[in-house]
């Protein structure tokens, strides 16, 4: 079962550009600091070089960037949705 759902991760990655300028124009390496991700990591996935979407990733960053739910739902899975949103609070 796949979590979330690999054809919607550009839309998903133009929405956290989107908040990256709204919470303060923060640069990636901010945003991996704020999140506790490598820079690297957070690189690869932003640019999307990476094979796996990790749960813990995604959560991190939509917890810090504050992204309400209603605008990254469709990326979750239907039955990841409620494990999703305990990982993201």
């Amino acid at each position: 079962m796949a979590e979330f759902k690999p054809e919607l991760i550009e839309e998903f990655l133009a929405i956290v550009r989107k908040y990256m300028q709204l919470r303060g124009a923060l640069t990636q390496k901010d945003l991996a600091e704020q999140t506790e991700i490598g820079v690297s990591t957070m690189s690869r996935f932003l640019n999307q070089k990476t094979n796996e979407i990790n749960a813990d990733l995604v959560a991190r960053i939509s917890a810090k960037l504050d992204i309400p739910f209603h605008e990254i739902i469709d990326f979750v899975d239907e039955e990841f949705t409620n494990k999703f949103i305990r990982l993201v609070k």
